[in-house]
């Protein structure tokens, strides 16, 4: 079975119960920007840019640890992004490995493709 939880509340009774957690975390959306160039400006040309992707990676990191707290001993956790920037991916993988005591399963890098390979967007 899976469930869904939108609060601390709601996550209480999963806390070290879950087998999987997804982490699909808000990110820059660097990997989406064909379909949302809006994405680019907001991000990486607005004033805010530079502070916007450190708020982000922060988030990323607390959603992080919070899905690993509910992870049983035996666990496994997927964390997603639409980014293809190392700051949302190989380097939050790199942070939970040494700050939670994560382990990759996958080498860093190994899902990570650019679009004009196999027509992939």
């Amino acid at each position: 079975g899976a469930a869904v939880a939108a609060g601390e509340a709601e996550l209480a009774p999963w806390l070290g119960r879950a087998s999987w957690v997804l982490v699909d975390a808000p990110c820059s959306n660097s990997g989406s920007l064909r379909h949302h160039p809006e994405c680019k400006y907001r991000l990486f040309e607005g004033g805010d840019g530079p502070r916007a992707l450190l708020d982000l990676q922060e988030l990323q990191r607390q959603l992080l640890a919070q899905a690993c707290k509910l992870l049983r001993p035996d666990g496994h956790l997927l964390y997603s992004t639409c980014s293809l920037l190392l700051e949302e991916n190989e380097m939050q993988v790199a942070w939970a490995e040494r700050e939670l005591g994560l382990r990759a399963l996958a080498p860093r890098g190994a899902g990570c493709f650019a679009p004009v390979h196999g027509g992939r967007d």
